[in-house]
């Protein structure tokens, strides 16, 4: 993995504990890198915590290289969604518990989602599609670029009705 793809596979979140499902981090706004990996900014600083070190740096290139380095020097790899769809930009902040299931058959990367596990739960297992940002790379023309479905979890596959489609990634999550 390069320096330039590890870059590719942040996204910020204005909430990092919630994509972490992490109370600690509740309100916390950062940018999560490879589905686990993610840098704090706190207080116009960003912070990088592994283990218990948490350097700071005033600017995010040199965080991102911090990052990259651990990230190299303990085997992490690029997300599936990266390998299948190498020309994917602005992935929103992934939740950790989402599972990568995006195959380059498919018209842009999904997850799947088991929010049976959480108490407040809305439905079984999901399957989420996430589109290109830009419309004009999107195969189906006029689809919104966040859709959600129940999944058959034996066979991986999207089954039954729609749940939600929306370009509004707060109204997806809100929704399943």
């Amino acid at each position: 993995m390069t320096f330039e793809q590890f870059q590719r596979t942040g996204s910020h979140t204005d909430d990092l504990g919630a994509m972490l499902r992490d109370e600690s981090w509740i309100g916390i706004a950062g940018r999560i890198y490879c589905g686990t990996l993610f840098i704090a900014l706190d207080e116009g600083r960003w912070s990088v915590l592994i283990g218990n070190q948490e350097p700071y740096f005033d600017n995010l290139q040199d965080a991102e290289l911090y990052l990259f380095g651990f990230a190299t020097s303990e085997g992490i790899d690029l997300p599936l969604w990266f390998k299948e769809f190498c020309d994917y930009r602005d992935m929103p902040a992934i939740p950790t518990d989402w599972e990568d299931v995006s195959w380059h058959n498919d018209v842009c990367p999904s997850f799947n989602y088991e929010p049976h596990f959480l108490i407040n739960a809305k439905s079984a297992a999901v399957r989420i599609f996430v589109d290109y940002l830009d419309e004009s790379l999107r195969e189906c023309q006029g689809h919104k670029r966040f859709t959600a479905y129940h999944n058959n979890e034996e066979l991986m596959q999207p089954i039954g009705s729609m749940l939600i489609e929306t370009d509004n990634w707060s109204e997806l999550l809100g929704a399943i």
